[in-house]
Order: structure tokens, then C-alpha cells, then sequence
């Protein structure tokens, strides 16, 4: 995944306050 996608993935999981499950996978990837 692109650096962009995930500031954008990022950016929309913390405006939305809701945490989700993909995203959650994604910063366990790291």
C-alpha cells in the first residue's frame, strides 16, 4: 500500500472516531 493511501486511510479513521477493522490490520502490518 502507498504511503498516501494509508494518510489518507489515517486521516479518515480519525475523523470518523471510528475505529476500523481494516485499518487496524494495516498499522498491525508494520
Amino acid at each position: 500500500m502507498l504511503d498516501v493511501e494509508m494518510l489518507m486511510e489515517e486521516k479518515r479513521w480519525k475523523s470518523s472516531q471510528t475505529k476500523s477493522p481494516h485499518f487496524n490490520f494495516l498499522v498491525q502490518q508494520k
